[in-house]
């Protein structure tokens, strides 16, 4: 395990390239491997005492959306295209850990036009996005429940929402 913690070290410390051990055994490993900038490696545990494979993360690719597109649940994580002056709308239904919240947006190349339903009504949250300028922003909302606002507040998950939005001319 220090191996991996010093591994991991001088890794942070030597960007942009990133060393990866061929094992976690309790002596320094010898072996390995250079990656090329900006790849990511996760470990998972192997069969066997002491051994630890690498391997690259299976993730799905985000979805790309554009104005028009209705944006849902589902686009969580995706990205979305505009160009200034066009909109895009969202319809976000209730999630098991509650209703979502309001979206905000972390710039000022995208304004929220409008928005109904969602906490603490029942209803599916709806906003209207207006690209305003070029530029990316993000567009942000989160589960709420009537239980996070009581004293002491429950302890239940929260689902976060996010789309990148990138404003073109």
């Amino acid at each position: 395990m220090v191996a991996v913690a010093a591994l991991c070290l001088a890794a942070c410390a030597n960007p942009p390239t990133a060393r990866v051990a061929a094992s976690s055994s309790a002596a320094p490993s010898t072996a390995a491997a250079t990656l090329p900038p900006a790849t990511v490696v996760m470990s998972t545990p192997t069969v066997g005492p002491g051994t630890l494979t690498s391997q690259p993360p299976t993730l799905p690719p985000s979805p790309t959306l554009r104005a028009g597109d209705l944006v849902t649940n589902a686009d969580n994580g995706a990205l979305l295209l505009l160009a200034v002056g066009e909109q895009a709308h969202i319809e976000l239904t209730p999630d098991p850990a509650g209703n979502w919240d309001p979206p905000t947006v972390d710039g000022p190349q995208v304004r929220i036009s409008a928005h109904a339903g969602g906490y603490p009504s029942s209803e599916a949250l709806t906003a209207t996005l207006t690209a305003l300028s070029t530029g990316t922003a993000l567009v942000v909302t989160s589960s709420d429940a009537p239980c996070f606002h009581t004293q002491p507040p429950c302890l239940r998950d929260q689902a976060q929402w996010i789309v990148t939005v990138v404003v073109t001319p």
